[in-house]
């Protein structure tokens, strides 16, 4: 059984730009993967380290490209092979950017939030912002999921997002009910969970709330916010799992929605969800 996944995200930088940070490998290692090697000419396109699913060793191999426009290679897992594609399109003075990962013969969670952390951090970069901190696929949650993400808008406009019951349903694509008030309710519409209760409120520093986990139990959800420069650095910590392939799961699971938060904030109206 495989499965694929299909991206598409908007860069403000020419196709030029965005091809050489996606196939130098000295940029790579910058933005991208722990270690990288590349010589399109001779066929080669590798990555490999913490920061990628099975990244013990490299698994890549190049089947194509045009200069400023494609890049395709296989990517072999043990359960076997699947196939990548990006394609660059100039829009206007930017470029858009569109994922195909096809033949995906594993679970598909960690190659989504690889991915999306990825095409976020390839804007950043591109656009030369600030990246968000890689995700480690090496080290599997312990106890608690811990990701983080950084927000190019102010703390205090990070911190009134999660409380905005209307900001918070576009990027959850899903009817969010927010009572902002310790015991008020935080329901952000997903099957299988919620709704929850809003344990801690302190301004533009953390928010908190009980989370009832898919097939019964309960957790907790911790965001914690503080100020830089400017940005906004935010730390999510869900705790109180039974297992730790449960806290691995939900580690998972929350980069892709970090993401879209990161880019509706920071975007405004121009946002558009990275899936389609």
């Amino acid at each position: 059984m495989t499965d694929s996944l299909r991206l598409r995200v908007r860069i403000e930088a020419d196709p030029q730009t965005v091809f050489k940070a996606l196939t130098d490998a000295d940029e790579l290692t910058e933005w991208f993967a722990e270690s990288a090697e590349v010589d399109l000419e001779a066929g080669r396109y590798e990555f490999w380290g913490r920061y990628a699913p099975s990244g013990d060793r490299p698994r890549q191999t190049l089947t194509g490209y045009d200069a400023d426009r494609s890049l395709t290679f296989t990517w072999t897992f043990d359960a076997g092979p699947s196939t990548v594609e990006l394609t660059l399109t100039p829009e206007d003075e930017g470029t858009v950017v569109t994922l195909h990962h096809n033949s995906v013969p594993v679970d598909l969670a960690a190659l989504r939030c690889f991915w999306y952390v990825t095409l976020a951090n390839l804007v950043a970069y591109s656009e030369a912002r600030q990246t968000m901190p890689p995700f480690d696929f090496s080290v599997p949650a312990q106890g608690d999921a811990l990701v983080r993400t950084v927000i190019d808008v102010p703390v205090e406009e990070a911190y009134a997002s999660l409380l905005d019951s209307a900001l918070m349903s576009r990027w959850n694509s899903g009817p969010v009910t927010i009572e902002p008030r310790v015991g008020g309710r935080y329901d952000l519409g997903w099957d299988d969970y919620g709704p929850d209760q809003i344990t801690e409120l302190d301004q533009d520093k953390a928010l908190a709330y009980t989370w009832r986990n898919r097939g019964g139990g309960s957790s907790h959800v911790r965001w914690a916010l503080r100020s830089s420069r400017g940005a906004t650095y935010l730390t999510l910590v869900h705790s109180g799992f039974a297992d730790d392939a449960l806290a691995e799961e939900s580690r998972l699971l929350w980069p892709p929605h970090l993401v879209e938060l990161k880019r509706l904030l920071e975007l405004g109206s121009l946002w558009a969800p990275m899936s389609s």
